[in-house]
């Protein structure tokens, strides 16, 4: 009864919240693996629950189709969506969404990724792993996933991965294209806190943000720690991601800044 009691009293406090501050709608690409659920985490304490869509991690294609099916009416009632895939909701979603995404090192994200698949066994490649004994050093190598080889620029660019590896120069081309044309916010997972502040910023959001470490491990190989051979055949399955990120990272430099905005936010 009284965790119910409390959950009440927060729920009514973000009600009242929302009344006083009026926030923008927003709509977060949640990248795997780049600090995303900390983040969903902080828009859940800042938005009333009922004006939240969150995309399931179980079935992410499953949950965009349910919502592009809703009536239009119903969809921009939802003045917060994310999770895997938030993508294919831009045109689907409030047309006054801030849209935001985090990127991280491209190395980095696929040892993450690695150590996080081996430790969670309810992960769709766990068993994979283990059962095929995959080392991190060849982890890119087994076509286990579209989401460890370029996935930035395939995501971005919505191009398939043999439709990139036909044309690389057009795809990196179409994928900054997009980013530049699509999303306002665009952070970095080597400073989240910067992120969140810019993103509260502009969307008139109150909350004070906790960085944690949510959906983690306490120990992570580093790309700096790697071993050579290990680290140049990550790069070799990824050096479009890579091209892509530093190319946003100049952009970030550029511009003196600790996040690169777009669409004249």
């Amino acid at each position: 009864m009284k965790r119910i009691v409390n959950g009440l009293i927060r729920e009514t406090k973000k009600e009242l919240r929302y009344l006083i501050t009026n926030p923008k709608p927003i709509l977060f690409d949640h990248l795997p693996k780049c600090g995303g659920t900390t983040i969903n985490w902080y828009l859940e304490s800042v938005f009333p629950r009922r004006f939240v869509y969150e995309i399931s991690g179980e079935n992410p294609l499953e949950a965009v189709e349910k919502f592009k099916d809703l009536p239009k009416g119903i969809r921009l009632k939802s003045k917060v969506i994310y999770g895997h895939l938030a993508n294919e909701l831009i045109d689907y979603a409030n047309p006054e969404s801030l849209v935001v995404t985090v990127l991280r090192d491209p190395v980095s994200r696929i040892v993450s990724h690695y150590h996080y698949v081996k430790a969670n066994k309810n992960h769709y490649l766990h068993h994979k792993i283990k059962e095929g004994k995959i080392r991190l050093d060849n982890y890119c190598y087994q076509n286990l996933s579209s989401e460890l080889e370029n996935w930035y620029v395939s995501h971005f660019s919505k191009m398939s991965i043999s439709q990139i590896n036909r044309d690389p120069d057009k795809a990196i081309k179409l994928a900054l294209k997009n980013i530049k044309d699509k999303y306002h916010i665009i952070g970095f997972q080597d400073d989240i806190t910067s992120f969140v502040n810019e993103l509260a910023h502009l969307a008139n959001l109150k909350n004070k943000f906790q960085n944690q470490i949510l959906n983690g491990r306490k120990k992570k190989s580093k790309s700096k720690e790697l071993d050579q051979a290990t680290y140049d055949l990550i790069c070799e399955k990824n050096s479009l991601d890579i091209e892509l990120y530093n190319q946003l990272i100049f952009l970030r430099e550029s511009k003196k800044s600790k996040v690169v905005i777009f669409k004249g936010v």
